[in-house]
């Protein structure tokens, strides 16, 4: 499960802000939030099953969300890729002295009940340093680097220590400058906990986009290849109400003989349709009758098509998973459903981060305060991410939605008069 995430020198990011969910010591006026809305470690450490990220336009919300794609990337690709950094790092650009300067990434998260926090900074051409972590009882080096400066824990972390020879001899041609330590010893030396701990950065951390994807709609057809899972996603799409009562495809280039074509790669395409109860002019039932998702439904129901294959995952498997523009195209209702499913007793092992300007989800009965983050933009461009559990005396029982319209929390438009635009002289 994921503690936090920190980021510093990152597009509209200047300083290092962190998104936490790790949840606070005040106590809600609703005793279910306190039950319902947490995960409880053994080790006493309590997490939040969900977190909502509120905020006015072009005040920076997305690039959070962007940055914790471009460590994902970072990690997944440093070997192997030599135009990785160069693609996924963007400094802040409204400083002269930010634009030369590095970015920092910094995740902490929970494996089997053993905390561990890795990070690393980097330019465009080389990784400038790099940690990692790890906290039973007290928290313990595994390794750092500086530059060419390399110290491995043997004791605690000695699948390493092969790297210390390797990456002197190295560094004298900068063959690792934009290499990092944890994504090599995982993909070339095969380690025990650095192939752990990159599978869950890469495979439990899973970024959505709200809007059109069509890595969304794909993850999503062959999502339902699965009999299985076929079921649980027409019965969540079918329990939000999408006037559907089964879901099917057909494979348009199901062709062996192209598929035996040597050096060729044929990717099935499939027609996947929505099956509906048809009626005749008495109102009767007297059958079934099938609309193409992608042209005869509206882009509510194929948003929930393509979202659903993500939700069941994250709960039945575990893992956080992080929505961009989480409200668009869905009803207020929806997006509350959602989120109370994340927040209820069923869900033992999945968080929700979402980023969203549905203020109706702006509830003490539904969030807790720690639940509930803002991001601002103050005058020089600069992000600021805080929380509402920040604000001294706000009481459990407050309209958290009219506040924060009226701008008592901040992160909203400061808009000027439109009309004035369209008066004629």
């Amino acid at each position: 499960m994921l503690i936090e995430f920190s980021v510093g020198n990152f597009k509209s990011i200047k300083d290092i802000e962190t998104l936490s969910l790790h949840a606070s010591n005040l106590q809600s006026k609703y005793p279910h939030l306190e039950v319902n809305n947490l995960f409880k470690e053994n080790n006493g450490l309590k997490l939040l099953k969900s977190k909502a990220i509120y905020g006015a336009n072009a005040s920076g919300k997305s690039n959070i969300y962007k940055a914790l794609e471009s460590f994902k990337g970072i990690v997944m690709n440093s070997v192997g890729n030599e135009k990785i950094l160069l693609k996924n790092i963007s400094p802040f650009k409204l400083c002269d002295a930010t634009q030369k300067q590095p970015t920092y990434f910094q995740v902490q998260f929970i494996i089997d009940e053993t905390v561990y926090r890795y990070g690393f900074v980097a330019d465009n051409e080389i990784i400038h340093s790099e940690w990692l972590f790890k906290k039973v009882e007290r928290e313990t080096m595994l390794f750092t680097r500086e530059r060419d400066d390399l110290d491995i824990n043997k004791s605690q972390f000695n699948e390493g220590e092969i790297l210390k020879d390797i990456f002197k001899k190295s560094n004298k041609d900068s063959a690792f400058d934009s290499y990092l330590i944890l994504t090599f010893i995982a993909k070339v030396l095969k380690g025990n906990i650095s192939n752990e701990l990159f599978k869950f950065i890469i495979n439990k951390i899973v970024l959505v986009s709200g809007l059109d994807s069509d890595l969304n709609k794909k993850f999503a057809e062959n999502f339902i290849e699965d009999v299985k899972q076929k079921k649980i996603l027409v019965d969540l799409v079918k329990a939000a109400d999408m006037g559907i009562d089964d879901i099917g495809y057909i494979v348009l280039n199901d062709n062996e003989e192209n598929k035996k074509v040597e050096g060729k790669n044929y990717d099935e395409e499939k027609l996947v349709y929505a099956v509906k109860k048809q009626y005749n002019d008495k109102n009767e039932e007297n059958g079934m009758t099938y609309m193409g998702l992608d042209f005869e439904e509206s882009k509510g129901t194929q948003k929930m098509f393509e979202l659903a294959p993500y939700i069941i995952n994250c709960l039945n498997k575990g893992g956080v998973l992080f929505i961009d523009e989480f409200d668009s195209r869905f009803h207020s209702l929806l997006t509350k459903k959602i989120v109370e499913l994340f927040n209820s007793k069923s869900n033992t092992r999945g968080q929700l981060i979402f980023i969203t300007h549905d203020t109706n989800l702006l509830s003490s009965k539904l969030l807790r305060r720690d639940q509930i983050s803002f991001a601002s933009r103050d005058k020089l461009g600069i992000s600021h991410f805080y929380s509402l559990a920040e604000f001294k005396g706000v009481r459990s029982s407050s309209s958290y939605e009219n506040d924060y319209i009226h701008g008592k929390y901040g992160a909203i438009p400061a808009l000027n008069d439109f009309e004035e635009f369209f008066i004629e002289d």
